[in-house]
């Protein structure tokens, strides 16, 4: 019986956050198709990066560590690859 109210209550203040960080991003950057027009690259990656971290931070973590190790793997197989040959020119 007591799960019920609990679950309505959650969706409410999910819902009231959601929204109440939409409009404070409108309010900081506009919400008019010509504000976003004049926006620059680093206010939409702003945009996107809250807005992935607060809708999906699992996800978004995740991807994160992701490509980290994609990279940090590239790197430290390097030695192996130029010995192998992998990286000659012919």
């Amino acid at each position: 019986m007591l799960l019920l109210p609990i679950a309505v209550g959650y969706l409410v203040l999910a819902r009231t956050l959601r929204y109440r960080r939409i409009s404070q991003l409108q309010a900081q950057h506009g919400s008019t198709a010509v504000r976003f027009a004049s926006l620059d690259y680093k206010d939409a990656q702003k945009i996107i990066g809250q807005m992935g971290l607060y809708e999906f931070p699992w996800i978004f973590l995740a991807g994160k560590d992701f490509a980290f190790l994609r990279v940090s793997d590239v790197f430290a197989s390097t030695p192996y690859l130029t010995a192998e040959g992998i990286f000659r020119r012919e």
